[in-house]
């Protein structure tokens, strides 16, 4: 996808989204077999944000970003992610979440970016969070400056994201149980889990875009 598309593909990518989403059914393509182990629910969940933030590269390509965490104590310590975070009380919506998530991470500004959508929420019991992926865009690619919380900052253009060669699996042990575990390979990056869900979703609207389904 390149540039020169870039306003249309967001205008087709809006009324998408703005439709009836795949949902859980695409993002359990990439869910990993340990998700459904004991998976509980616990009653209120924290909420949060996240968001896919879409760009023209330099080299022309329609791009997002996503981070590499910090290592820091927590189970989300060191992991790909798209960014965002916790709802705060100031927040007027979710979607005002993941703007304010993403300035404080990387410095794209809030007044820069323009919200398209959202894709299905989705729980991650790990962590106890209800996570609503907004979706939105820049016109120009954004001068990122990552704070404290993000160790490199993805650039990935969504052909090289969306490219079939790079959705692989893996075999992990989780209490003495062998389990296959899917994953997008990413500039020698393991992106798997609830980013690798809430992408599988968003593959999937595209994929009905360049099929003519739009």
């Amino acid at each position: 996808m390149k540039e020169k598309n870039f306003n249309h593909f967001i205008q087709i990518l809006r009324l998408q989204l703005n439709s009836a989403l795949p949902g859980k059914d695409a993002q359990y393509k990439m869910a990993p077999a340990f998700r459904f182990m004991g998976m509980k629910f616990s009653f209120p969940p924290k909420k949060g944000a996240v968001l896919v933030l879409l760009y023209p590269a330099a080299k022309g390509e329609i791009s997002l970003v996503l981070t590499l965490r910090s290592n820091y104590k927590g189970v989300h310590g060191g992991q790909i992610s798209l960014p965002g975070g916790r709802e705060e009380k100031e927040d007027r919506n979710l979607a005002q979440t993941a703007l304010r998530e993403t300035q404080e991470e990387i410095m794209v500004k809030e007044d820069k970016i323009e919200v398209i959508g959202s894709l299905s929420d989705l729980y991650i019991p790990v962590s106890n969070f209800l996570v609503h992926p907004v979706v939105a865009y820049t016109p120009h690619r954004p001068d990122f400056q990552p704070n404290y919380e993000v160790a490199k900052i993805l650039e990935v253009p969504l052909d090289e994201l969306n490219d079939k060669r790079n959705l692989k699996s893996k075999i992990i042990t989780r209490n003495q149980v062998r389990l296959q575990v899917p994953f997008y390979d990413v500039q020698g990056h393991n992106v798997w889990g609830a980013t690798a869900m809430i992408l599988s979703e968003f593959f999937a609207i595209l994929d009905n875009i360049e099929n003519g389904k739009s």
